[in-house]
């Protein structure tokens, strides 16, 4: 947990005035479809949920998702514009508050060693807990744990799955299955999938690349190697409860 406060103290110290905090309870939730804007959480039980989507603003019966502690870190993402569009919706106790930061002032912030390692540990939070959202499916017993910087040779038939953390892959060929979900059957195609104890991929038979998140910040100048899968995850969870 000292861990989790040190981020957000490190997050106020870089960022300042360019944070602007926000009341997030029950009567006043807070619809995550803003792109240009990040949250981080201050309070103890904020509740994450989907939503269905209309016109900008949530409707309909709330599906729970996760508890967020505090020092969780969460983004926006546009909804799909059709009738059964859904979004991610957060809310907490009466008087919870969260920090809004603007997207671009906390990428930026990746420019440099320091601030690249930080930004990781709070990314690598936030698929975390898209990766706790997914429906439960049991891990393979024989999948094979790998670890950032890794190659795997073409040949590789055994799924993957992380052996500390979180790492990511990005196949040329769409994976067959993630975390026990048929990806194909969902329509969305990430560039990168991320890999964790509890979630694990079966790729066409290709070598890959392991990538930690800090690479991937370094590696891009935005965080669009993480939005595919956030879709996937939304899509996932919208098919799942109908």
């Amino acid at each position: 947990m000292s861990e989790v406060f040190e981020s957000i103290a490190w997050l106020k110290r870089r960022l300042g005035d360019r944070i602007q905090e926000v009341l997030v309870q029950g009567d006043e939730p807070l619809v995550l479809d803003d792109p240009s804007c990040a949250y981080l959480t201050l309070s103890e039980h904020h509740q994450l949920f989907c939503v269905g989507y209309e016109s900008g603003k949530p409707r309909g019966r709330r599906e729970h998702l996760a508890v967020c502690a505090p020092g969780q870190l969460l983004f926006g993402l546009p909804p799909p514009e059709h009738k059964d569009a859904t979004a991610l919706l957060l809310s907490g106790a009466t008087g919870s508050r969260v920090w809004r930061v603007p997207m671009a002032s906390l990428l930026k912030l990746s420019d440099q060693p320091e601030g690249r390692r930080a930004l990781a540990q709070l990314f690598d939070r936030w698929i975390a807990l898209l990766i706790e959202s997914l429906p439960d499916a049991q891990v393979p017993t024989k999948a094979r744990a790998v670890r950032a910087g890794e190659t795997i040779d073409k040949g590789t038939k055994l799924p993957l799955q992380a052996g500390d953390g979180v790492v990511w892959v990005a196949p040329r060929e769409q994976p067959t299955s993630y975390a026990g979900l048929n990806v194909a059957r969902y329509g969305v195609r990430p560039d990168c999938w991320p890999l964790a104890a509890q979630a694990w991929v079966q790729c066409p038979d290709e070598a890959l690349r392991i990538w930690s998140t800090e690479q991937l910040l370094e590696a891009s100048s935005d965080a669009s190697f993480a939005t595919g899968f956030y879709s996937f995850v939304v899509t996932a969870i919208s098919a799942a409860i109908g």
